[in-house]
């Protein structure tokens, strides 16, 4: 099998001083040949690269170091931000014993987990997640464990074949209809054949947000009836990061130590350039 050689130019812009930087290609045999860039106070530079990773977050991470650990050097990771690791930020504002995340926060089923070994690898700080709920109305009355119970069995349940609870009707939903919905959609469509009042509708729209907005991070309206739920999950429970010791950054930092002379950051990809036979890429940057 022929294999393809491809090398990437990658003509940087810097902007002095946050002038709007005008963008200029410059070809040189140099690699870093530096040219003046007319009517703006920038520089431009050009360099060849025989890969260039746009975004720095777990996947752009992940791709260094796997380069690295194949003996591969002569790339470079491009981030917009100011950081690596995209939503996986943490805020130490209030001490560095309080950390927290601003973006993901969880580990999500921590057997087979990668990011939870990296969590046991770099010794990172955790806590194993414990559920229980406390569900009040407006007027502070709380609603008793009992009929929580009894609002998952009636409305709820974890049975898919029985149309009578929602999963259920969800379900007939996904391998009946010719044409996907929403789930908003489909909620509505079971509070109709459930013929609910204003008090079962607001038990059950909290039983769909506890259960699907929240764990999706997505509004009934945004998802979908036929793939919503199409995801695998993994088992063992959740983990929390924000504790003592803990915190996304400080996985983050430690997975991207090896590669953070490869990254630069503040740097905002412009431009992709397929037309010749290596690509083109303009980028802007910072100082």
């Amino acid at each position: 099998m022929k294999q393809l050689s491809l090398r990437i130019l990658l003509t940087v812009v810097v902007s002095i001083d946050n002038v709007n930087a005008s963008i200029k290609r410059v070809r040189s045999r140099d690699p870093m040949a530096y040219a003046a860039t007319a009517g703006a106070s920038s520089i431009a530079t050009t360099a060849y690269y025989d890969v260039v990773i746009i975004g720095g977050g777990w996947a752009g991470i992940t791709a260094a170091n796997t380069l690295l650990s194949k003996g591969k050097t002569n790339f470079t990771l491009l981030e917009a931000r100011n950081y690596l690791g995209g939503r996986a930020i943490t805020s130490f504002a209030f001490g560095s014993d309080i950390p927290v995340d601003l973006g993901c926060s969880w580990v999500h089923g921590i057997k087979s987990n990668p990011i939870q070994d990296l969590v046991a690898k770099y010794n990172v700080g955790y806590k194993q997640a414990t559920y229980t709920e406390a569900v009040y109305f407006a007027n502070s009355t709380r609603l008793s464990d009992t009929d929580v119970d009894s609002l998952y069995t009636t409305y709820w349940g974890d049975d898919y074949s029985n149309t009578n609870v929602f999963m259920g009707y969800q379900a007939g939903k996904q391998s009946s209809t010719n044409v996907d919905q929403s789930m908003q959609t489909t909620a509505n469509g079971y509070i109709s054949v459930k013929q609910m009042n204003v008090l079962q509708t607001r038990e059950f729209n909290w039983l769909a947000d506890t259960n699907i907005v929240q764990d999706y991070a997505a509004d009934l309206s945004e998802l979908s009836t036929w793939w919503w739920d199409s995801d695998l999950e993994l088992s063992g429970g959740d983990t929390f990061l924000g504790v003592v010791g803990g915190g996304y950054s400080t996985v983050i930092n430690k997975y991207a130590f090896n590669i953070t002379s490869y990254a630069k950051l503040n740097t905002t990809v412009t431009n992709v350039d397929y037309s010749s036979t290596s690509v083109g890429m303009n980028v802007g940057m910072l100082w």
